[in-house]
């Protein structure tokens, strides 16, 4: 077996409900790699060129890479990876966070999920072993309530969930997989096949030690970058702002994405940029899993207006973009909200917001009235519609199914 590898792949068919193993030798992985060598491998082998992503016959896997595990910074990601409802072609999204080092410390380098389960399910993976439950009563929870509810279920707060949310459910297509609720495979709609396939999450927990060809040149190495990252004027900056400094570096560029892509300054992206962030939103940073750099931000919003549940995580720079100066919004707070409530219903916050900035600018020309809207007034910066309009699609009420 290759270091740094389980060897084994899940195979869980839903619609009779039975689970089996793949076991590959080095030459696959030599071959495929990880990620999304290993989803385009079963992808290729199983699905008709002709298929609709939403029926049974799409498949979708979440694997790891060649990585995922060893203890480097940005070493954790994975991969999903299907027939995509939004592109209706072949695609793969990734994510970072925690769940795809605890997909393979429970035994398995990739779960592939095939046909759809007649009631809503979630797999469980741990220590080498997978069964499928029972999901009906979480079904149409928030992402936040669904984690809570199967780590109360598992009896463990460290399990790690990845989940689809009810706009996954609802087949939003964009809807994305989240896991730790702010860590997302977020383009090409894989949350919308997850949940037309009725499976509304996989919990994962796992012990098992990943062996690896030198692991001490593993350690010392990630112990020398933990030291010296910030050695480096952009590691001190990703530490200090995350991604949030963005739009007024992209401003006085010229290139910051304004109007949806009508102009290319933002007068007031100090308004929604990186020292305005920490100053009223920043309470502690945090990172995926092995990584120093501590890049995501968790923040505090106690606006009597946009209040925003810290577990959500706060806006990183393409969430401020889209849902600021795309819209020409200058409302840090209402960013804020919109941000939280994608990540409630488990929507990609970038085509979320760019599909809102064209509704803005199909408005602002005419081309959309008051009464397509149901009343929303469109016009270039009004925050209070914006984040309105992020909940009617997350739900797919009136004009935000449109």
């Amino acid at each position: 077996m290759p270091f740094g590898y389980t060897g084994k792949i899940l195979l869980v068919d839903l619609t009779t409900q039975t689970i089996t193993v793949d076991e590959h030798d080095e030459a696959f992985y030599r071959s495929y790699l990880g990620g999304r060598g290993i989803g385009y491998h079963y992808l290729m082998q199983a699905v008709p060129a002709a298929s609709d992503p939403f029926s049974a016959e799409n498949i979708l896997v979440l694997a790891t890479g060649v990585m995922t595990g060893a203890p480097l910074a940005a070493a954790c990601r994975f991969a999903a990876v299907g027939k995509s409802p939004l592109t209706g072609t072949a695609g793969e999204s990734e994510a970072a966070g925690f769940f795809g080092p605890e997909l393979k410390m429970a035994g398995f380098d990739a779960a592939v999920f095939s046909g759809r389960a007649e009631t809503p399910v979630y797999l469980w993976v741990t220590e080498g072993k997978a069964e499928l439950k029972d999901a009906t009563a979480i079904a149409g929870l928030e992402t936040k309530d669904v984690e809570d509810a199967i780590r109360n279920e598992l009896g463990s707060t460290k399990i790690r969930v990845a989940q689809t949310g009810p706009a996954g459910m609802n087949r939003v297509r964009f809807a994305n997989i989240t896991n730790n609720l702010g860590h997302f495979n977020g383009r090409g709609g894989f949350g919308a096949l997850m949940g037309s396939k009725n499976l509304r999450a996989v919990a994962a927990l796992g012990s098992a030690k990943l062996p690896y060809r030198a692991p001490d040149v593993l350690r010392d190495t990630a112990q020398h970058y933990a030291r010296t990252f910030k050695d480096n004027p952009i590691g001190e900056q990703l530490y200090v702002y995350g991604t949030t400094a963005f739009p007024e570096i992209l401003s006085a560029a010229g290139a910051l994405p304004v109007n949806n892509f009508r102009r290319s300054r933002f007068a007031a992206a100090a308004a929604i940029g990186g020292d305005r962030y920490n100053e009223v939103l920043l309470q502690k940073r945090k990172g995926c899993y092995a990584c120093p750099i501590r890049c995501k931000r968790g923040i505090a919003l106690d606006d009597p207006k946009y209040g925003v549940d810290a577990r959500y995580g706060g806006p990183e720079y393409e969430t401020t973009s889209t849902f600021g100066n795309y819209c020409a919004v200058d409302d840090l707070a209402a960013v804020c909200k919109a941000n939280e409530l994608c990540n409630k219903y488990g929507m990609d916050s970038i085509s979320c917001g760019a599909t809102i900035s064209w509704a803005f600018e199909a408005f602002n020309e005419g081309k959309l009235t008051l009464e397509d809207t149901d009343g929303l007034d469109l016009s270039w910066g009004n925050a209070e519609s914006m984040v309105t309009l992020v909940e009617k699609i997350g739900k797919r009420e009136g004009f935000g199914d449109v």
